[in-house]
């Protein structure tokens, strides 16, 4: 009877082993039928499932996929702090080499550029990842500024072919505008942003305007003192061609044409403005000037130039055949020559005159002609005295003035004679 119920115990013994070894081959089993891990998971008390603490703690065990994305799903309650550990552990440590090959790239890529391989740093460039390109752009920007102040003509090439390769990439291209500016290539530069201009939209439009604007307003500025007018009237007509609001270009030619007489051609663009412009009343302005202009050469039959010296003009003529210079002077009662300017004059009329500087006698004379361009006068009463003023014979006096209509435009230098 003994060994049978010995037999019986070890039986049981023996099964109940076999059992607790089967559980540990499948230790999901210990978690109940019921237990659904979703976001609609009640939790029940701890004391009713919890999950041993040697599930998912093997070091050989890889983090699937699958297990990453049902962390979001699993409880708090049910997550094993140790696998959350090393998740972490795994991204930072990915992290931390993603950084170090970005790095190592990124140097390779200055080499690239500092043995001015630039053909193979931008072949490296196209390879790169959008974070990598991020930190080229960076350093391309350090290289291009570098470059220019070595080697402007080599930078604007290899500007060029970077732009081809990302052609929508507005700091390279203002850049490279920039840089065609301070090289005095104004009209590459206003060109560039022109074409810029058609691809783009709200502030990079504006940006791009605004570049424009001040370099055709500095080009201009250029022209003007360089007295290079036949230059600037062509730049103009060029930008009124191409610039959608050409309201302030066609005024600023306008004003040139109408400086040059050519008072047609100022007439014809302006007639372009329209009534609602904020230029249109500088438009009116224009015109009425030229009017004036107009009936002034009615008036007066001749137009001669003059030159300013100081706060004085003076004038180029001849009497007797010979070239003198004299200053303008309506206060003056007669024409003064020098002594020393007009020789072998036959023996004139000796006259005491009062001077700024006190009485001086002088000798009158009947000059055979006085040439004025094609005005000429004959039988013109002249005063040859001393007369030692710096850059100038003489001075024309009254008793010319006297003979005609007259009016000196000082803003634009100029003598009006008409007849009397």
């Amino acid at each position: 009877m003994f060994q049978i119920v010995l037999s019986l115990v070890i039986g049981v013994f023996i099964g109940w082993n076999f059992h607790l070894f089967y559980i540990s081959l499948s230790p999901e089993n210990l978690i109940p039928q019921s237990l659904t891990l979703s976001k609609n998971y009640e939790p029940q008390p701890m004391e009713e499932a919890i999950l041993p603490k040697t599930v998912l703690l093997s070091k050989e065990e890889n983090i699937s996929e699958k297990s990453e994305a049902n962390l979001t799903t699993v409880p708090k309650k049910f997550l094993n702090l140790k696998l959350i550990d090393k998740r972490i552990i795994e991204k930072e440590s990915n992290q931390k080499e993603s950084n170090q090959i970005n790095h190592v790239k990124s140097a390779y890529f200055q080499v690239l550029l500092k043995q001015n391989n630039f053909a193979d740093a931008m072949a490296f460039y196209m390879e790169g990842t959008p974070e990598e390109i991020k930190a080229y752009k960076l350093i391309l920007k350090v290289y291009f500024y570098d470059k220019a102040s070595i080697s402007l003509n080599e930078t604007i090439e290899q500007l060029l072919q970077y732009i081809d390769i990302e052609p929508i990439n507005l700091d390279f291209q203002l850049y490279l505008a920039k840089i065609y500016y301070e090289n005095n290539e104004f009209t590459k530069s206003i060109n560039y942003l022109f074409e810029l201009q058609n691809s783009y939209h709200d502030k990079e439009l504006q940006l791009i305007t605004d570049k424009l604007n001040t370099t055709i307003e500095v080009y201009i500025k250029k022209l003007s003192d360089s007295k290079n007018i036949s230059k600037l009237i062509l730049f103009l007509e060029d930008i009124i061609s191409k610039s959608s609001t050409p309201d302030k270009y066609i005024i600023q030619l306008a004003v040139l044409y109408k400086d040059l007489e050519i008072y047609d051609k100022a007439e014809e663009i302006l007639s372009e403005i329209n009534s609602d412009s904020t230029y249109n009343n500088r438009a009116l302005s224009i015109i009425r000037e030229i009017q004036i202009h107009q009936d002034e050469n009615r008036l007066y039959q001749y137009i001669i130039p003059l030159n300013k010296v100081g706060s004085h003009f003076t004038v180029n003529l001849k009497i007797n055949n010979i070239p003198l210079t004299l200053l303008l002077d309506t206060g003056a009662t007669y024409t003064f020559i020098d002594t020393d300017k007009i020789p072998d004059l036959e023996e004139g009329e000796e006259i005491l005159l009062n001077t700024a500087g006190g009485k001086i006698t002088g000798e009158s004379y009947l000059a055979e002609t006085l040439t004025l361009q094609n005005l000429e006068l004959t039988n013109f009463q002249i005063i040859v005295a001393p007369f030692k003023e710096q850059s100038t014979d003489g001075l024309l006096g009254m008793n010319f003035f006297q003979k005609f209509n007259f009016k000196i435009d000082q803003e634009r230098a100029v003598l009006y004679l008409g007849n009397n």
